[in-house]
């Protein structure tokens, strides 16, 4: 440990039991740090990545309807507010075709809504914010945004030696070395308990509210270092066609 200066009981990434583990390799697209979760997506071959909230779900109020002008931006990028024509679903196929046209950006139109209204929105590999008004018209629709992840938990980010003038992470330089089965220290971001389950709040630390990896923790913590128990690869949300 002494890349960390003074000799530490243990740091974020350190294993906790050699006698049962898995060990990978991936490419890593951004730093990620020692003990950090990590992710990736279905389809890509050992890419990872933080946790993010990349997708948004959009659900609007009502039908479009005659004079509607739709506007929707993706992380600050705009279509050209689309028109209503013709009817809703003609207008709500133009709107998901032209959201599916800004680069970076996949769409998945909900086919189970009976009312055509719903849809999802994705930024892969990053945080999705979407912002959407109707104007015009006798009536307009509101919209409901609910923020998720499509991402699957794929390990945690081991910690190896590295000077201290390097830094405590894996940069997008370098392979990450990634702990995907077995008992590995964290640092948890809330009070916590032995065989709870872990759940990868908001801001991407381990907690107790949030993101299900299906593994548990080992030990009772609160904002400190604590070891927990890590199942492999686990999607917690729905696998979705992404256009």
């Amino acid at each position: 440990m002494g890349a960390y200066g003074k000799m530490a009981y243990a740091v974020p990434g350190m294993i906790a039991d050699i006698t049962d583990r898995e060990v990978a390799t991936y490419e890593i697209m951004e730093d990620i740090a020692f003990g950090a979760p990590v992710f990736s997506y279905i389809g890509d071959v050992k890419k990872a990545y933080n946790y993010k909230l990349d997708t948004v779900k959009v659900v609007y109020s009502r039908d479009f309807e005659a004079s509607n002008s739709i506007a929707f931006s993706v992380n600050g990028v705009s279509i050209t507010p689309v028109v209503y024509s013709a009817s809703h679903g003609a207008t709500e196929d133009a709107l998901v075709a032209a959201v599916n046209a800004l680069t970076g950006v996949d769409v998945f139109d909900d086919t189970s809504d009976t009312n055509n209204r719903t849809f999802y929105v994705r930024t892969k590999g990053y945080a999705c914010t979407v912002v959407t008004t109707v104007t015009l018209g006798s009536n307009q629709a509101t919209a409901t945004l609910t923020s998720s992840s499509d991402q699957v938990f794929v390990g945690v980010a081991q910690f190896v030696q590295k000077s201290t003038s390097v830094g405590y992470e894996f940069d997008n330089k370098e392979p990450l070395t990634l702990f995907q089965r077995g008992k590995i220290w964290v640092t948890a971001g809330a009070t916590v308990y032995s065989n709870d389950n872990i759940l990868i709040t908001t801001a991407g630390a381990y907690g107790n509210t949030g993101y299900d990896i299906n593994a548990r923790y080992d030990s009772n913590a609160t904002s400190a270092l604590v070891v927990i128990r890590v199942n492999g690869k686990y999607k917690a949300n729905a696998e979705i066609a992404w256009a």
